[in-house]
């Protein structure tokens, strides 16, 4: 998690390709789970005492997700934080 600062107030970003399921987190590569990134994003609100922006990256196209993954990817980040983008991966090509 890293802090920007932002045009009127610093803002708290917690990159959370963080899935609702562990399972695609995990086959994504990121180096979090779940429960480490709702800490992550408790940890910034106290940390910026109520007054910083929680912005989130939601990684769409991730290994195993589907539409119900999403969906509940979205109403969570839309629970948790002012601001939310999102972003969708796709391959170019794989190698063997």
């Amino acid at each position: 998690m890293g802090v920007l600062l932002g045009l009127t107030r610093p803002l708290a970003r917690s990159e959370r390709g963080t899935r609702v399921h562990d399972k695609i987190i995990k086959l994504s590569g990121r180096g979090h789970d779940e429960k480490q990134a709702y800490r992550a994003i408790e940890l910034a609100q106290e940390a910026g005492n109520g007054k910083w922006t929680i912005n989130i990256d939601l990684l769409s196209g991730l290994t195993r997700e589907t539409d119900e993954t999403w969906k509940q990817s979205v109403e969570c980040a839309y629970l948790e934080a002012d601001n939310v983008c999102c972003i969708t991966l796709f391959y170019l090509f794989s190698k063997p």
